[in-house]
């Protein structure tokens, strides 16, 4: 936890993984936050959960940046630092019923 935030820290391992998250017995916090460190460049990256599912995939053309929907509609949960690639799960999937939310992602080769 930072603050009202619940950081997940996802380690480098070549090519691609995924994980479960499990909110506290107290429920989801305000704010989740996925850190991929040590990832060069994300393929694609989705959570899913009863709430919806995010979906992000890299853009035609070479571009190193994702394109993410949420549903029908276009959102913009990545950024990059240096230590880390960061995803802000998106406070519909924090469904109040507490269920896990799935995670995936694919390293570009």
């Amino acid at each position: 936890m930072e603050g009202n935030t619940s950081v997940v820290n996802v380690y480098h391992e070549r090519g691609s993984g995924g994980a479960e998250l499990r909110a506290p017995k107290s429920g989801w916090p305000p704010k989740v936050v996925v850190r991929l460190r040590g990832f060069a460049s994300l393929a694609s990256f989705t959570a899913q959960s009863a709430g919806g599912e995010l979906n992000c995939m890299a853009r035609k053309g070479g571009s190193a940046e994702l394109a993410c929907q949420l549903g029908s509609a276009r959102v913009n949960p990545i950024s990059k630092w240096p230590e880390y690639i960061e995803v802000v799960v998106p406070p519909s999937l924090l469904k109040t019923d507490s269920g896990p939310i799935e995670v995936r992602w694919a390293e570009r080769s």
